[in-house]
C-alpha cells in the first residue's frame, strides 16, 4: 500500500478515531478498507475484553452484494484470533460462491483481534500481484490495533453492571436447555450442552407436538456470552409459538427469519438452526435447516454414517428467506444427533479438531447403548479431548430409533 491513497486510508482512520465515543465509527473503518482494495466486504473483530473468551464484530461493511458470508466470516476469523497468524485462502459459502479472503490478525497480551476482507475469487491474482497492498497489511494491523485500543481506553466499563447482568444471563441460558424430555414411546433421547464460559449462546429444545409427534430444534447463535445468550431467549420464545401453531418446519424458519432479521442486523448478529418433527410411530423426520451443521444418522443395518441433506440461509442473513423442508426415515436401532459447531470445532493440545469424524467414532463405538448412555459417552469424550478448556458452546440432542 506504499502511495497518495494509501498514506490517505491510513489518515481517514486516525481522523475517525477522534470520535472513539461512537462504536461505529468501526463500520465506517472497514468501509473504507473495502472502498480501498476493491473488496466485497469487511469484518472486525476482537477477543472481547469484557468477557473472557467471547468474541465481538465491531464493525461490518458489505459493498451491497446479496450473497450471505457472515457465518464464513465468523468461523474464518475466529481461527484466525485463536492462532493469531494470518490466513490468506480460498473458500466457499452454502450458496456455493467462491471467495478468495485474507484474515490478518492484530494485537497481543489483553488486546487481539483481526479483520478478515472478502474479494470475488477472479480478484485473487490482481491483489497477489499487488506486493506492495499485501506489505501495507501488516501497517494497517498496527493503525487498527491503536483505534481499537483508544476506543476501549475511552469507553468506562459498570463492571458492577455486567456482573449482575451475567447472573441474569446465566438464569436465562438455563432455560435455553431442556431439563425435561418429553414422554413419547418408540424414540429415546439424549441431550447436552457443555458452556464455554458463564453465559452460552446455544438453543436446544424438545417438544411435544400432537399426535404423539416430537419437535426437535437445536441453534447456535454467533458469539458467546450476554448478547448471544439473550437472542436466543427472544428466538426461543417467538419459535415456541410458532411450533404449537402446526406449520411446518420450513414455514417455521422463514417466519422466524422475518421476525428476528431487523434485530439480529442491527446486533450484526445470526442464528443458524436446524428444526424437525420426528413420528416415532413410521420413524419419518420432517426438517428444515438454517445455515446449521448437517445431521449425522448412524445406520445399525450396515454401520454406516450418513449426513442428512440441506443447509439453508443462516436466521438474520436475509430479509427475506424461503427454506426448503427434508424428509428421512430411520429404522429400529438407528441413531442421529444433531449439533453445534462447538461440537466438532473443540481442539486438543496440538490444535487438532474433534471434527465430525469424533463424533462418528464415538456414535459408532456406543451405538449398543441408549439415547442417554450415549450423551453420556459423546460429553465425556469432548471433556476429555479438549482437556476441559472448551473453546465454543457445544451443545447437542441424540435421537435413537426404537
Amino acid at each position: 500500500m506504499g502511495d497518495k491513497k494509501e498514506i490517505n486510508l491510513f489518515f481517514d482512520i486516525y481522523d475517525l478515531a477522534f470520535d472513539a465515543a461512537k462504536p461505529e465509527i468501526f463500520n465506517d473503518i472497514v468501509e473504507k478498507v473495502v472502498a480501498y482494495l476493491g473488496a466485497s466486504s469487511c469484518s472486525l473483530w476482537i477477543n472481547n475484553p469484557e468477557i473472557a473468551g467471547t468474541e465481538t464484530k465491531l464493525g461490518y461493511y458489505n459493498n451491497g452484494n446479496d450473497k450471505d458470508i457472515s457465518q464464513l466470516d465468523y468461523g474464518i476469523s475466529c481461527r484466525t484470533m485463536a492462532s493469531k497468524e494470518p490466513n490468506i485462502n480460498k473458500a466457499v459459502d452454502g450458496q456455493k460462491n467462491k471467495w478468495f479472503y485474507i484474515s490478518y490478525p492484530f494485537g497481543e497480551n489483553d488486546l487481539t483481534g483481526c479483520f478478515t476482507i472478502w474479494f470475488e475469487e477472479n480478484l485473487e491474482n490482481d491483489f497477489r500481484q499487488s506486493g506492495e497492498k499485501i506489505k501495507g497489511l501488516a501497517k494497517l494491523a498496527v493503525i487498527i490495533k491503536n483505534v481499537v485500543s483508544h476506543f476501549l481506553t475511552y469507553k468506562r466499563f459498570d463492571y458492577k453492571r455486567i456482573i449482575q447482568e451475567l447472573s441474569a444471563a446465566e438464569k436465562i441460558q438455563s432455560s435455553l436447555v431442556p431439563t425435561k424430555k418429553p414422554d413419547i414411546p418408540n424414540v429415546g433421547i439424549g441431550a447436552r450442552s457443555l458452556v464455554a464460559n458463564e453465559v452460552g449462546g446455544d438453543y436446544l429444545d424438545l417438544i411435544q407436538l400432537d399426535n404423539g409427534k416430537l419437535g426437535i430444534a437445536v441453534g447456535d447463535a454467533m458469539g458467546m456470552g450476554i448478547p448471544g445468550a439473550f437472542v436466543m431467549l427472544t428466538a426461543r420464545a417467538i419459535f415456541r409459538l410458532l411450533a404449537k401453531s402446526k406449520a411446518e418446519p420450513e414455514e417455521i424458519l422463514g417466519q422466524l427469519n422475518i421476525c428476528l432479521t431487523p434485530e439480529l442486523i442491527q446486533q450484526n448478529m445470526f442464528i443458524s438452526l436446524f428444526y424437525g418433527v420426528y413420528n416415532p410411530q413410521n420413524r419419518n423426520l420432517k426438517y428444515a435447516v438454517a445455515g446449521h451443521n448437517p445431521p449425522i444418522i448412524f445406520r445399525r443395518s450396515n454401520r454406516k454414517m450418513e449426513d442428512l441433506e440441506g443447509r439453508g440461509l443462516v436466521i438474520g442473513g436475509k430479509h427475506q428467506i424461503s427454506y426448503n423442508s427434508f424428509n428421512a426415515t430411520l429404522e429400529k436401532g438407528d441413531l442421529m444427533i444433531i449439533y453445534t459447531d462447538g461440537v466438532k470445532d473443540i481442539r486438543n493440545k496440538s490444535n487438532k479438531s474433534f471434527g465430525a469424524e469424533g463424533i462418528k467414532r464415538v456414535l459408532s463405538n456406543y451405538v449398543e447403548y441408549d439415547a442417554e448412555g450415549i450423551s453420556n459417552c459423546l460429553a465425556h469424550a469432548l471433556v476429555k479431548y479438549c482437556n476441559n478448556q472448551l473453546n465454543d458452546d457445544a451443545s447437542f440432542i441424540i435421537l435413537k430409533a426404537e
